[in-house]
């Protein structure tokens, strides 16, 4: 069938026809040809058949079909304009100057098509178009020029993203941002850091992500300069993507010391109001992150004044936040200045300080306290922290005989915590074999809890504990009758292997 031929059947009213005609003429790449198709499009009504031609369009290419549907981003039918878009991002890498030209186009919605267009295309020759579509007056344009940049991932943008950060609008810097995060280097941060941000503005939450991610010990003095120009709140933000941030050399903490950030902080614990105070304390009661704790007990917490002021201000009241915060705090201090505090802080019978003491406790394992421990352990309020925190001290520290006594009149729930977290590491002791039988035997536990316990009993290789696996057979847990059967295999095989 010949090109003529193929045409006449663009106006059948048999869509299968329409489509072998359209695909055929596909071959046929000149202007009348894309006219044709171009107005078979335009009164289509049949989804089939627009695939087609979307599939034949970008197949054809070339800078008159580019030039064609260039026009067509304007179209009232917001479908077809869609199509327009969705067709000149696969194509219109094949010429982009016809794209780029279009970007002084007086409708402002073309516009935002041709921003978006260059940001699939992805071409480098887009770069400079577009950082001068940086300073459209529709804030629409901007936002999409700013997207662009970002699929380009061109550092050269970057200067003039600084540049325009401050004024933009709020929507766009978060786009900013997220942009510079991926193209931006050292400078640029030190340059956002640099800019007269208003005091209040809800952009530092981006910033000091940001700085979390790519910040590094060149940034220190800039941090320090905007650390004094903004408030309360904020100066813990601050602290806070200090903290977080991935490179922090020596040098720069040693910078921090002697700031203003240190000495302000400082200042406050010593002799600050409750209110400014309580939100510090709330802030760095929190800190968790074993490099931020280890940081901040060098810069905030080496100074007496301080550690006395913090001491000092604990009142044991469950009731009284601020208390509570300020005696979480006392992770922050050297071990030995803390043991008389933590002391009481497990005597008190209150939970949250016992539970304070404890979680210190175990990343500040003072030996001596021991024995208070080990009541908490007994008769205390937070039984099964108390457990978990002497889970982690060295077995030579702890007294194994008192464990398994304090385990023999435990009740299940706390018999298995203590043999999870203790007793088990300790397996050549032989008491742990009648330890995990104990357990299996009373089968009083959730079923995590008694998967758990099986496991340990195929670990421990013993065929006495057989007879307790045999009785968890029936059980109406698949999981838990099943795990019993293989353990006791495991048993009897380890029996025939001896």
């Amino acid at each position: 069938m010949d090109k003529p031929e193929l045409l006449k059947c663009l106006e059948s009213d048999d869509y299968i026809v329409q489509k072998k005609a359209i695909r055929k003429l596909g071959g046929y790449n000149e202007p009348a040809v894309v006219d044709r198709l171009v107005g078979l499009f335009l009164k289509n009504k049949n989804k089939l058949v627009e695939e087609v031609l979307m599939e034949t369009f970008k197949k054809m290419g070339g800078s008159y079909l580019i030039s064609t549907f260039l026009k067509l981003l304007g179209h009232e039918d917001a479908s077809i304009r869609s199509f327009a878009f969705e067709l000149l991002a696969e194509i219109g890498n094949e010429d982009i100057g016809l794209i780029i030209k279009e970007i002084n186009n007086p409708d402002k919605n073309i516009r935002k098509f041709i921003v978006d267009i260059l940001g699939e295309i992805e071409a480098e020759s887009a770069v400079e178009p577009l950082v001068s579509m940086l300073e459209d007056e529709d804030v629409n344009v901007v936002q999409g020029a700013v997207e662009a940049l970002g699929k380009i991932g061109d550092d050269r943008a970057a200067e003039k993203l600084v540049e325009i950060l401050a004024v933009s609008h709020p929507w766009v810097q978060y786009t900013i941002l997220d942009v510079l995060g991926r193209i931006g280097n050292e400078n640029t941060f030190s340059n956002i850091l640099k800019m007269p941000w208003e005091t209040e503005t809800g952009i530092y939450g981006s910033i000091f992500k940001l700085l979390k991610q790519k910040g590094s010990g060149s940034h220190i003095k800039d941090l320090i300069g905007l650390y004094e120009r903004i408030g309360v709140k904020l100066q813990l933000e601050l602290l806070d993507a200090l903290l977080g941030m991935v490179k922090l050399p020596e040098q720069a903490v040693d910078e921090l010391k002697d700031s203003s950030i240190i000495r302000d902080l400082k200042k406050l614990l010593i002799s600050g109001s409750r209110g400014l105070k309580g939100e510090l304390v709330k802030y760095l009661s929190a800190v968790g992150d074993p490099a931020a704790v280890e940081i901040l007990s060098r810069l905030l917490f080496d100074d007496d004044e301080v550690i006395s002021a913090v001491k000092g201000a604990v009142t044991y009241d469950e009731d009284d936040e601020y208390s509570i915060n300020l005696f979480r705090c006392l992770k922050f201090i050297e071990s030995s200045k803390i043991k008389e505090v933590l002391a009481d802080g497990l005597k008190s019978g209150s939970e949250p300080y016992v539970t304070a003491s404890l979680e210190i406790l175990k990343s500040k394992p003072i030996y001596e306290l021991y024995p208070l421990i080990v009541g908490v352990i007994k008769e205390g309020c937070s039984r099964v922290e108390a457990v978990k925190t002497l889970s982690g001290w060295p077995v030579e520290r702890l007294n194994m005989d008192e464990i398994y006594q304090v385990y023999e009149t435990s009740d299940g729930e706390l018999k298995y915590w203590v043999l999870t977290e203790i007793l088990k590491n300790s397996p050549d002791d032989p008491k742990l074999v009648t330890a995990i039988g104990q357990l299996l035997r009373s089968a009083a536990l959730e079923d995590d809890k008694l998967l758990k316990v099986i496991e340990m009993a195929s670990a421990a290789g013993d065929e006495s504990l057989i007879p307790f696996l045999q009785q968890l057979y029936d059980v109406p847990n698949m999981d838990i009758s099943i795990a019993a059967i293989e353990a006791a295999e495991t048993l009897r095989g380890k029996k025939r292997t001896c």
